[in-house]
C-alpha cells in the first residue's frame, strides 16, 4: 500500500472517532444517571472564526477538526463509537451532551443532513432520558428547529432534548462589550419564546468572572443572569437548568494575555463555592462544570471531587469541610 494511500485510510478512520468522550455519574432532573459527553470532530463555531474574532474567553477553537468536514455518516460513526466505546448502552438512564464546539443548530457548521443523521443514532438508544446541545440565539429559529425536530423518529419525544444558549452574565455592555458575544438578553428570550413552541427545554450557562472584574461583582453578574434566565423560562413555559462554569484560562485567549501580565486570574476554590451557594439558595439546583473538555489540567483534584458531589445530590453540606 502506498503511503499516500496509508495516510487516507488512518484519516478516514480518524474522522470516524470524535475528538473526545467521556462517561461519568451525573444527575439528571434529580435522578442518578451517567452523562456522557461527546466531542464531535467538527469544523467548529463559525462565530469564531470571523475576523472580528469570537467571544474573548472561549478556547474550544482547539478541539476542532478543520482539515475536512466530515459526512453524515462520519458524524453518526463518531457518536456510535463513543457510545459502544463507553459502554454507554449498559446505563440504566443516560444523558448525552453533544457538543460540536459551536453551535448545533447553524447550518453552516453542522449541516441538517448531519444533524438527522445523528438523530436516528441517539434516537435510538432506549436509556436516554436527555439529549443536550448547545447554539448562540439566533440559530435557535422556527425553520432550524422544524427541520432538525422532524428528522427525528415520531417516537423520540422533543421533551428529552434541551439546548443549551451561553447568557454568562446578566449586563449586556458587559456580555457584548468585554465578552464579545454580541447578543442582548432580549435576544435570549426571544430564543426562549421559540423553544416554547416545540417542547425542547432550555439550559443556561452562567460564567463566574469571566473577564476583568472584582469577586463581588462576578458573584452579582451570576446569580442575576441565572435568576433572568429562570424567570423567563418560567415566562414562557420551558423546562430550564442552569449551569455554572467557572472561567479558567486557555491559551490563545483575551483572557490568556490579561492573566500573563498579571492582570487577571481565573476564580479561586472559594468563590466557586460562593457562587454555588448563592445560586442554590436563589434558583435551586445547579450544575457546576468541571472541566472535562480537556484545556485545562490546573484544577485541584479535591475541588473536582467535592463540586461532583454537589452536582450528584445538591446537597450544600459537601462544602462544610472544603
Amino acid at each position: 500500500m502506498s503511503a499516500l494511500r496509508e495516510s487516507s485510510v488512518l484519516n478516514d478512520l480518524e474522522l470516524s472517532r470524535p475528538i473526545s468522550f467521556s462517561l461519568e455519574a451525573s444527575s439528571i432532573f434529580g435522578r442518578l444517571g451517567k452523562r456522557l459527553m461527546v466531542i464531535l470532530r467538527s469544523p467548529g463555531c463559525n462565530y469564531y472564526q470571523r475576523r472580528q474574532g469570537g467571544c474573548s474567553y472561549c478556547g474550544f477553537s482547539l478541539l476542532t477538526e478543520p482539515r475536512r468536514r466530515c459526512t453524515p455518516d462520519e458524524y453518526a460513526s463518531q457518536l456510535r463509537y463513543a457510545l459502544e466505546a463507553s459502554c454507554a448502552h449498559d446505563v440504566d438512564r443516560l444523558e448525552i451532551d453533544l457538543y460540536n464546539s459551536g453551535n448545533f443548530l447553524n447550518d453552516s457548521e453542522l449541516a441538517p443532513m448531519a444533524r438527522s443523521a445523528l438523530a436516528q443514532v441517539y434516537a435510538s438508544v432506549p436509556n436516554l432520558a436527555l439529549l443536550s446541545v448547545d447554539s448562540r440565539p439566533e440559530f435557535i429559529n422556527t425553520p432550524h428547529l422544524r427541520t432538525w425536530l422532524t428528522s427525528h423518529p415520531r417516537s423520540f419525544a422533543p421533551e428529552l432534548i434541551e439546548i443549551g444558549i451561553g447568557l454568562e452574565v446578566f449586563d449586556d455592555d458587559l456580555r457584548v462589550t468585554e465578552l464579545r458575544k454580541n447578543f442582548s438578553r432580549q435576544d435570549f428570550a426571544s430564543a426562549v419564546k421559540r423553544l416554547s413552541k416545540t417542547g425542547v427545554g432550555l439550559l443556561t450557562y452562567v460564567m463566574l468572572k469571566p473577564s476583568l472584574m472584582s469577586d463581588e461583582r462576578a458573584l452579582s453578574e451570576v446569580v442575576g443572569a441565572a435568576e433572568f434566565a429562570v424567570e423567563t423560562a418560567a415566562r414562557y413555559r420551558v423546562r430550564g437548568r442552569i449551569a455554572l462554569e467557572p472561567t479558567f484560562v486557555v491559551r490563545g485567549t483575551t483572557l490568556e494575555g490579561q492573566a500573563m501580565k498579571g492582570l487577571y486570574s481565573p476564580p479561586t476554590s472559594d468563590l466557586v463555592v460562593e457562587a454555588v451557594t448563592r445560586l442554590h439558595h436563589s434558583v435551586g439546583a445547579v450544575r457546576v462544570g468541571l472541566w472535562h473538555e480537556g484545556l485545562d489540567s490546573l484544577r485541584d483534584p479535591i475541588e473536582t471531587t467535592t463540586l461532583q458531589k454537589y452536582n450528584l445530590h445538591q446537597d450544600l453540606s459537601v462544602f462544610t469541610s472544603f
